[in-house]
């Protein structure tokens, strides 16, 4: 780990060190990451002041960026990076999956494959490359993943104010949404919609949803079933 760029041995942050199985420590060092809050911050309000928005590649090391406005996103070249996207505003994870299905977002299916694959770890998938010439359609199943607001995620789904997302069938608990009907988004393996005008019914904070199989279900709350939460 010494050779890791992230870490500098000629000085120390004050926290950061090696330590063996005891729990002795072997060396002191300073976590570059943690080091660079400060700017990262003053960087922020400096580009804020100028109204333009900082997006991150990679997830957040530390919390005070974490309750800033700054937007980031973690590459899906390898599952690894997934879970670091949670410590971000939205786990947003690039579609860029080139190790284990090589090429996947020049096709529909593949990018049906990778949708799932990112909510399989409670992340949301954001198009890379050919993607969008591959989808059809506002009501695609890229499109209805935004906008949204997220209130919870979990392996295999994520909960939004504004809608509910899953890759398997199941009775999910949908909490600080009022009860009522919201509409249902089915798309098969294919990623081509499979149901239209379908509702479902919330019912004291929990909503059942069918999703085809190796398929996708999102449902999407009305601007009534807004006005009437809040």
């Amino acid at each position: 780990m010494r050779n890791y760029r992230r870490y500098d041995y000629s000085a120390w942050d004050g926290f950061s060190a090696d330590l063996d199985d005891d729990g002795n420590v072997l060396a002191l060092k300073s976590d570059t990451s943690l080091a660079v809050l400060p700017f990262k911050a003053a960087l922020e309000l400096h580009l804020a002041a100028r109204g333009k928005l900082l997006l991150g590649n990679g997830g957040e090391c530390g919390r005070m960026s974490g309750y800033s406005n700054m937007q980031g996103f973690v590459e899906g070249i390898a599952t690894m990076y997934m879970p670091k996207a949670h410590m971000l505003h939205v786990p947003l994870v690039l579609g860029n999956m080139m190790l284990g299905n090589r090429g996947s977002a020049n096709t529909r299916p593949g990018v049906m494959r990778d949708v799932r694959e990112v909510l399989r770890y409670g992340c949301l998938y954001s198009p890379f490359n050919r993607t969008n010439q591959v989808l059809e359609g506002e009501d695609n199943f890229v499109c209805k993943l935004y906008p949204v607001t997220i209130t919870e995620i979990g392996p295999g789904f994520i909960a939004a104010r504004e809608r509910f997302i899953a890759r398997d069938s199941g009775v999910y608990t949908w909490e600080g949404v009022s009860d009522g009907e919201v509409e249902i988004f089915a798309y098969n393996e294919d990623g081509i919609r499979v149901q239209k005008g379908t509702r479902a019914k919330i019912v004291n904070g929990s909503i059942k949803l069918e999703v085809p199989p190796k398929g996708l279900v999102i449902a999407e709350r009305s601007n009534q079933l807004f006005q009437s939460a809040e």
